[in-house]
């Protein structure tokens, strides 16, 4: 996945943390993510996921809506 730009993740109902890997991922310009509340927090400049994705120009959170 050396060249990959653009990752979409979404209807991971069960994902509380960033996947493994992604700081390795330094092509990607853009991240499409539906997350929950407890990730969504993680992911702010001051949590503890923030440094994997901060090398992504375009990083795009949609809170999870896990109402059925």
């Amino acid at each position: 996945m050396g060249s990959l730009q653009v990752l979409q993740l979404s209807m991971c109902r069960e994902l509380n943390a960033l996947p493994q890997g992604i700081e390795s991922l330094t092509t990607l310009e853009k991240l499409h993510f539906e997350v929950s509340e407890e990730l969504l927090q993680r992911m702010q400049p001051n949590g503890v996921e923030h440094q994997k994705i901060c090398h992504i120009p375009t990083v795009d959170l949609i809170l999870r809506d896990d109402v059925i």
